[in-house]
């Protein structure tokens, strides 16, 4: 054993074997770093374009991909299916996106953390009871932005980019000019008197045509899997703490219920029906009634014990909470043991997420905003007191399941059926398509529009005279500005273009445009200026955005890549 060590020694020694070694580890790293590219390399061999003849970073056109894609959505609404035509859409928009901020951020446009504050907070869609609510939002974050990797900082940052866009916007508003054109074309719009007809496509003139196999169901889910995304959820486990039990043993004094009367007398006002008789409308007839003291006392004794019942509830509940709080040495009871103690039965819900229902819970919102603000750690994995109308409860959570994307075989069922809508909606877009070419064809043979809706099955309604200031009376009123908007832009003897409504798809025909009455263009000129310089300006808008991006020599590296293939296709 000495020997070998003796001879180990020997030969790490050698400072040949040392120099021979160090050379082999040289040209190994040398030969290496030649065939394999440095990440630098590897992000801009990636880059989907350049601005400037420099690479822009996948992860930066992506946030601009999804917030334009987000714009959209918060602008109309509901989730848009990404098309290959919206998709590139999309991808150019998000390109102007990208220079026009950039811009932006050159013109010295900045935007504070309060105003990004403000815009969120007056959202109507994280509004709960007309006040901003934080769980609403977070709601939103987890169950929405999720599905696409982002967070809320993240949302955060569009928001600051979106009105840093919108000063931007503002700026060329006020430099767009009215043409006299322009306010003429604008001054007939609001005055001219339409006549027309409309026909709704319902989707039944296509589903029995649409069949959608498994292979169709799977492109769809493969096209966009994270459309399917499972939303976090939580199990917990509560207590519920019943107001009832505590009423026996309450009592409420004369005092009350007379102080409860007079500062609620509203609620006990005497509805009187209208009557004819001349003696019911002098004065003294018109006075309010109201239902007397003793009429009522023992409906209002019932309220009052309930709210003390449930008082008493919220106060048992609290000792529950302040049981279950960790001690100096961080030792903390068990849920179940404290819940015991209070003689309360432990009961289990989930996993359910924030969208989800939950039956047996008086106040479902409220219970879920709670049970989703809970974190695990001794001291805050169980929530405060939350009132449902009759009992309260006390929350612990046991598990938190993160968001995901399911397999395809976990939604089949759900991504057929998706698959099957989107295939309906196509086909009843490309129907819609083939009945407006061939009514505009008709037409112009003087075959009517009623006629020709009539081939098909369809029944063409009349909406009688209308403009811009009386509206459109028909006994739909929800599709009564689409067929106003439709209408303030078609000639005589024109056809709009599909409309999508709930019900499919709408045709407007306009069969008469008539000058209306004569109205002073002077005396609603500061509006049509106004208004040509809101739509004008977006115009300007997005031709500045493209002028950014000829000026940056923008390049799309996809555009590229995708001809390179081809040519490989080609050779191959």
């Amino acid at each position: 054993m000495a020997m070998m060590i003796s001879k180990f020694h020997k030969l790490i020694q050698s400072k040949l074997l040392w120099l021979t070694f160090l050379v082999m580890v040289v040209i190994s790293f040398v030969f290496w770093g030649a065939a394999t590219p440095s990440a630098n390399d590897r992000r801009d061999a990636a880059s989907p374009g350049t601005l400037d003849g420099k690479p822009v970073s996948p992860e930066q056109f992506r946030q601009a991909y999804f917030s334009t894609y987000l714009t959209v959505v918060m602008a109309i609404g509901r989730g848009i299916d990404i098309t290959p035509r919206i998709d590139e859409q999309l991808r150019q928009a998000a390109w102007q996106r990208l220079v026009a901020l950039r811009a932006a951020d050159r013109m010295g446009i900045v935007v504070t953390d309060d105003e990004v504050a403000a815009a969120i907070q007056q959202h109507q869609g994280f509004a709960f009871e007309g006040r901003f609510n934080v769980m609403a939002y977070k709601s939103f974050v987890q169950n929405f932005l999720a599905r696409f990797g982002f967070n809320e900082r993240q949302f955060e940052e569009h928001v600051r980019q979106e009105i840093a866009l919108q000063k931007t916007r503002m700026l060329i508003d006020r430099t767009t000019l009215a043409t006299p054109f322009e306010l003429q074309r604008a001054f007939r719009t609001i005055t001219d008197r339409f006549e027309a007809e409309y026909v709704v496509l319902p989707r039944s003139l296509v589903e029995a045509d649409v069949d959608v196999d498994e292979d169709a169901a799977r492109a769809y889910f493969d096209r966009a899997p994270e459309r399917f995304t499972r939303p976090e959820q939580v199990r917990v486990d509560y207590v519920r703490v019943a107001a009832a039990p505590f009423i026996p043993r309450l009592r409420v004094t004369e005092e009350d219920v007379q102080a409860y009367y007079d500062e609620n007398l509203r609620d006990f006002v005497i509805e009187e029906e209208e009557s004819d008789d001349e003696e019911a409308t002098n004065l003294f007839g018109r006075l309010t009634r109201y239902r007397p003291l003793d009429e009522v006392k023992q409906e209002i004794t019932n309220i009052l014990l309930e709210r003390k019942a449930l008082d008493e509830a919220y106060e048992t509940a609290m000792n529950i909470v302040v049981a279950l709080t960790p001690d100096r040495e961080g030792r903390a009871p068990e849920f179940d043991a404290i819940a015991e103690q209070f003689k309360q039965r432990v009961a289990s819900a989930g996993p359910f997420g924030l969208a989800d229902e939950l039956p047996g819970i008086e106040d479902a919102r409220a219970f879920k905003f709670a049970a989703f603000e809970l974190q695990e750690g001794a001291d805050t994995y169980f929530s405060n007191p939350v009132r449902g109308s009759n009992e309260v409860y006390v929350i612990a959570l046991r598990e938190r399941i993160p968001s995901r994307i399911p397999a395809f075989e976990e939604v089949r069922e759900e991504a057929a059926r998706a698959a099957r809508e989107q295939a309906v909606a196509d086909a009843l877009l490309a129907k819609a398509s083939v009945i407006r070419e061939e009514a505009q064809n008709a037409l112009a043979e003087k075959i009517g529009f009623r006629e020709t809706i009539a081939f098909y099955g369809l029944t063409a309604h009349t909406t009688g005279v209308f403009s811009a200031s009386t509206g459109v009376d028909i006994e739909d009123e929800d599709m009564a500005p689409q067929i106003l908007s439709a209408a303030m832009v078609l000639n005589s003897g024109e056809i709009s273009k599909p409309i999508a409504t709930d019900d499919g798809y709408l045709l407007v025909y306009v069969n008469s445009r008539q000058p209306g009455e004569m109205v002073s263009l002077e005396a609603v000129r500061p509006q049509l200026v106004e208004n040509i310089r809101r739509q004008s300006g977006r115009l300007y808008f997005d031709a500045w955005q493209n002028h950014l991006l000829r000026e940056a020599k923008f390049e799309d590296r996809r555009a590229i890549r995708s001809e390179d293939e081809d040519d490989l296709d080609n050779d191959v």
